[in-house]
C-alpha cells in the first residue's frame, strides 16, 4: 500500500493509553485526537457538520472531491449536555516528492454531535465517532473512487498504456471501472495505439476543466496524468490516475474526461477500444 496513505491510517488509530478516572471525558478524548489526521466517512463540502446521536447527518451538504473533503486535523473536543463538539482544521491532500502528503489548512471545521444521553461513557464516544470517521485502511480505501484505489492500494500503474506485449488481448477489471456498465463490454478486446491497422481514435467534443480553489490557495499546479480506454462507442469507459496532482485538480481532470466524445479507433475497418494514456494541464490557468 502506498506509505503515505498509511500515514492518514496510523495517526487514525485509536490509542490505549490508560487515562486517570477523574478525568472529564472532552479532556480523554482531546488528549486522545488532539493534532490527529482523521478520515470523515462523508466528504461533505461542509464547515459547520451536524450529526445524530447515531451518527447519521442532519444535513446533507454535496460531496466533494476525497483530496479536499475526506480528512481534518483535530484541535479541540468540548463536551456540552447534550452534545459532542470537534473543532477541527481542513486538511488538502497534495502530490509532493512521489506520494500524496497531508497539508492543514487554516480554514475550520465545525462537528457537532448530538448525545443520547448528558454523561457518556468512554466505549459510547468512541463508538459514536467510530461512525462519523473512518479508523481502517480497508474502510478509507473502499471509500474512495474507483479511479483512486488501484493507485492506493498497490504500487501505481505507469503513465502511458500497454507496455507490455505488442498485442493487448486483455479484458477490463469491471470491479475498478469507472463508467462502464455493459458487461459484454468488459469483455471486449482492449487495442492499443501503434498496433498494426489500429487508427487513433478522433476527438469530437472536449472540454478544459477550471482550476479547483485549493489548488490556487496552496499554490499546485501541474499536469494530472491518466489512462482511460475510448470504447467501440467513442466513449470513455474507465480511468485510473497515474500521476496526480491532489487538492481536487485530479477529480477535475476525471470530470472532463468522461465527458469526453471521440469517433472511436479503426481496426480492418470496424470500430474498437483502445487504451489512451490522457495529460491534463494544470499550468495554463494557474
Amino acid at each position: 500500500m502506498n506509505r503515505a496513505f498509511l500515514t492518514l491510517s496510523l495517526l487514525c488509530t485509536l490509542l490505549t493509553t490508560a487515562v486517570a478516572a477523574d478525568q472529564p471525558l472532552d479532556k480523554v478524548l482531546t488528549n486522545r485526537y488532539h493534532d490527529k489526521v482523521l478520515a470523515l466517512r462523508q466528504p461533505f463540502q461542509s464547515d459547520d457538520q451536524q450529526y445524530d446521536s447515531d451518527g447519521k447527518p442532519l444535513i446533507v451538504a454535496p460531496a466533494g472531491p476525497w483530496t479536499i473533503y475526506r480528512a481534518v486535523v483535530v484541535k479541540k473536543i468540548a463536551i456540552d449536555p447534550d452534545t459532542l463538539r470537534l473543532e477541527c482544521r481542513r486538511v488538502v491532500y497534495i502530490f509532493k516528492i512521489s506520494q500524496l502528503a497531508p497539508i492543514q489548512t487554516n480554514e475550520s471545521v465545525r462537528i457537532t454531535v448530538r448525545l443520547k444521553s448528558p454523561s457518556p461513557s468512554e466505549d459510547e464516544a468512541g463508538r459514536l465517532l467510530n461512525s462519523i470517521f473512518m479508523f481502517s485502511d480497508e474502510d478509507i480505501i473502499n471509500s474512495v473512487p474507483s479511479y483512486w484505489r488501484p493507485y492506493l492500494t498497490k504500487a501505481p500503474a505507469k503513465a502511458g498504456v500497454g507496455g507490455d506485449e505488442a498485442s493487448q488481448d486483455r479484458t477490463k477489471d469491471c470491479s475498478t471501472t469507472l463508467l462502464a456498465t455493459d458487461h459484454s463490454e468488459c469483455e471486449a478486446k482492449v487495442y492499443r495505439l501503434g498496433e498494426a491497422g489500429v487508427t487513433a481514435p478522433k476527438a469530437l467534443f472536449q472540454y478544459n476543466p477550471e482550476f479547483s480553489e485549493y489548488a490556487r490557495k496552496l499554490h499546485v499546479h501541474g499536469v494530472v496524468g491518466v489512462n482511460i480506454t475510448i470504447d467501440s462507442a467513442g466513449q470513455v469507459t474507465d480511468m485510473t490516475i497515474v500521476k496526480p496532482m491532489g487538492a481536487g485538480l485530479d477529480e477535475q481532470a476525471v470530470n472532463a474526461i468522461s465527458s469526453w466524445r471521440f469517433a472511436p479507433a479503426m481496426k480492418n475497418g470496424q470500430p474498437v477500444a483502445v487504451a489512451v494514456y490522457i495529460e491534463m494541464d494544470f499550468s495554463w490557468n494557474y
